[in-house]
């Protein structure tokens, strides 16, 4: 793999990512419009507030079934990049030990 490559690559990956983390950020709520043939003239639809109250008790502590989703998700990013290390080297011809 060539060095151009390689920097090819690398910011490629970088967009992607920042794009990935930034248009949640940027997105903005949408109105919805009624369209002109319905009477509505492209005017904003009427909306009807809604409130509901919810009550959920849950117990005070730690949960281990949270904990144990959080430490799976670690060791598979772990994994993830325990491998892509091993085949960069791997492609690159040195050895890994």
């Amino acid at each position: 793999m060539s060095t151009s490559t390689i920097k090819r690559s690398t910011a490629l990956a970088t967009v992607i990512a920042t794009a990935a983390i930034a248009s949640p950020a940027s997105a903005l709520p949408i109105e919805y419009m009624q369209p002109a043939d319905a009477g509505g003239g492209g005017q904003p639809a009427r909306t009807v507030e809604v409130s509901r109250t919810v009550t959920v008790d849950s117990p005070s502590g730690f949960d281990w079934g949270d904990a144990g989703i959080g430490a799976a998700g670690t060791l598979s990013l772990l994994a993830l990049g325990a491998g892509s290390v091993l085949v960069a080297r791997r492609r690159l011809g040195t050895r890994a030990s």
